[in-house]
């Protein structure tokens, strides 16, 4: 009857409505450009860089610039980690924040785990606007300003990271709310681990040593 296939059509409708598309992985390689995997990738997808040492291009501001949902894994294993080193002029690793930082609504859901950062004269991993996030497994070395900096951010974890070299705090949250910090060695700094101005946080069983303050 008329009013079966109408009801048929709608439930397909509604069907195809409410169907996600699959998330993606972009496998990134030596000599390949995790930036230009990162702007190819729809939200929600993930980009899998293997071992290797990776540049950004020259003249960015980041090596790395994340301004949407995505999982960023590095296939590190011991002996064989995956780099990212400053190209020229690149200031700070792995960036995460809105196209317009503090006009757009915060990036939401951003995982970053594996990597090696090293070398930058501003910050290893910095996240500014950015609700839930994951920061994992990640090694930052004489970044000269922070090592791991979330800031402005909310609903994170910062977990099994190690961080030294830099020349103000190898880890530090700030203006941030609901962030777990656990089991991180922060080391080497002239502040370890520094919290400012932020709420609701668990931080248990870090190492921080070595350190002009802890």
């Amino acid at each position: 009857s008329r009013s079966r296939a109408a009801v048929g059509a709608f439930t397909l409708g509604v069907f195809a409505l409410g169907t996600p598309a699959l998330a993606a992985t972009h496998v990134v390689n030596p000599g390949d450009s995790i930036q230009d995997a990162i702007d190819a990738a729809a939200a929600n997808d993930t980009v899998l860089v293997m071992p290797g040492d990776y540049t950004g291009t020259a003249g960015a501001f980041s090596a790395v610039h994340i301004t949407k949902s995505l999982k960023l894994y590095a296939k590190s294993k011991p002996g064989a980690p995956v780099r990212i080193l400053p190209g020229s002029n690149n200031k700070h690793g792995i960036l995460v924040e809105p196209v317009n930082p503090g006009v757009d609504p915060d990036v939401t859901g951003v995982k970053i785990k594996g990597f090696t950062i090293e070398g930058f004269p501003k910050n290893g991993i910095w996240l500014r606007y950015v609700d839930g996030y994951k920061l994992e497994n990640n090694t930052s070395i004489n970044n000269l300003e922070n090592g791991i900096w979330p800031t402005l951010s909310a609903n994170g974890l910062v977990k099994k990271n190690v961080s030294y070299g830099s020349e103000d705090s190898a880890l530090w949250v700030e203006a941030s709310d609901n962030v777990r910090v656990l089991k991180n060695e922060l080391s080497t700094s002239p502040t370890g681990l520094e919290v400012t101005i932020s709420s609701n946080l668990k931080i248990v069983k870090n190492e921080v040593f070595g350190n002009t303050v802890g």
